[in-house]
C-alpha cells in the first residue's frame, strides 16, 4: 500500500468532520459497533471484514440477520483461513466493508492506504464501518501495548472525508451501560465534560460512497 499522506488535506478534512458532526458527548451511544453493523446488511449483500481474526463477525451475522450475506475475510495472521491476508490482495467490489479495531494497531499512513484501499473496493451507494478505541475515555486506549495511533472521532472522519467518503455519522460505543451506570452518567455529566474525558469506552464512525 501507498502509505504517502497529504497532511494539508487531513486537516482539511478534520476541520469539515468537526462542523459536521456533535461534540464528543453528544454523539449518539450505543452498545456496540457489530450491533450497527446489522441495519446496513440486506439480503445479497457483499461484506468485506477486514482484520477479520478468527472470522467471528460472520458467526455473529448468521445468528443476528436473517439475510443471505456473502462474507468474505482478510487478515495478516494465517493461523485462520481467510479469502485475504492482505488488503491489496482483494478483488471484487463490495456493498459493505468492517474495519473494526484495526487501525489502531498501524502508522497514521498505513491506515490512509488502508482506507482509500477500501474505498476503491466499495461500490456506489456502500458503506464502510470503522471502529477504534475512545482516545477520550481515560484508559482504553493505553491498556493495550499494542495500540499505535490514537483517532478521535473528528480525525478518523475528516480521513474518510479526505478519501471522497461522504455522509459520516459517527457514534461512541459502551457495552454494558446499565441503568445504575447512566445515572451516575448523567449525574457526572459536567464533571466529565469540563475535564474533556468520556466514559464510552469506543467510537465507530461511517461513511458512504456515491
Amino acid at each position: 500500500m501507498d502509505n504517502k499522506v497529504d497532511w494539508d488535506k487531513i486537516k482539511s478534512g478534520r476541520e469539515k468532520a468537526y462542523r459536521q458532526l456533535s461534540s464528543q458527548l453528544n454523539l449518539p451511544l450505543v452498545k456496540g459497533h457489530r450491533e450497527l453493523l446489522l441495519k446496513y446488511l440486506y439480503d445479497g449483500a457483499h461484506l468485506l471484514d477486514v482484520g477479520a481474526n478468527d472470522r467471528s463477525l460472520k458467526s455473529y451475522i448468521d445468528n443476528k440477520s436473517s439475510n443471505n450475506i456473502f462474507y468474505f475475510s482478510c487478515d495478516v495472521d494465517t493461523t485462520h483461513k481467510h479469502e485475504y491476508y492482505s488488503v491489496d490482495e482483494c478483488k471484487g467490489k463490495y456493498n459493505v466493508i468492517t474495519v473494526f479495531e484495526v487501525i489502531e494497531h498501524l502508522q497514521p499512513g498505513n491506515v490512509f492506504a488502508l482506507l482509500n484501499k477500501c474505498y476503491e473496493l466499495l461500490s456506489p451507494g456502500g458503506v464502510i464501518l470503522v471502529s477504534t478505541p475512545n482516545v477520550h475515555h481515560p484508559v482504553r486506549f493505553w491498556r493495550d501495548c499494542t495500540h499505535i495511533t490514537p483517532f478521535s472521532y473528528d480525525e478518523l472522519a475528516g480521513i474518510l472525508i479526505t478519501i471522497g467518503f461522504d455522509g459520516c455519522v459517527a457514534y461512541r460505543t459502551k457495552t454494558n451501560m446499565g441503568l445504575r451506570k447512566k445515572i451516575v452518567a448523567y449525574v457526572c455529566r459536567p464533571l466529565i465534560s469540563l475535564l474533556g474525558i468520556d466514559y464510552a469506552t469506543g467510537i465507530v464512525v461511517i461513511g458512504s460512497k456515491s
